[in-house]
């Protein structure tokens, strides 16, 4: 049971440091510079955000707080929504496969 659980926290910090991966090669994309340590606070804060039942695969949520959240970091809105549908799109190209 023990390795088991182990295992499940191993991939589960695997499938997060991909997303903050692929929130930073976007941001990269959009020339949008932040340190590190903001995608690693607000990528996996969205994430559970996203999970709140309010939306339709979270479209619109994850934008506005993603708004939100990198405006604390001095990004302008459009730019931190942008970057956030895009890391979507990327999700779901990625999904495909």
């Amino acid at each position: 049971m023990r390795s088991v659980r182990a295992r499940m926290l191993a991939v589960s910090l695997l499938v997060q440091v991909m997303r903050i991966a692929t929130h930073m090669l976007v941001a990269g994309a959009l020339d949008i510079h932040l340190q590190v340590g903001y995608f690693f606070l607000f990528v996996p804060l969205l994430a559970a955000l996203v999970m709140v039942p309010i939306s339709i695969n979270g479209i619109g949520v994850r934008e506005s707080m993603g708004a939100v959240l990198f405006g604390y970091a001095g990004i302008g809105a459009a730019g931190a929504s942008t970057m956030q549908f895009l890391a979507y799109l990327a999700a779901v190209v990625a999904s495909l496969v």
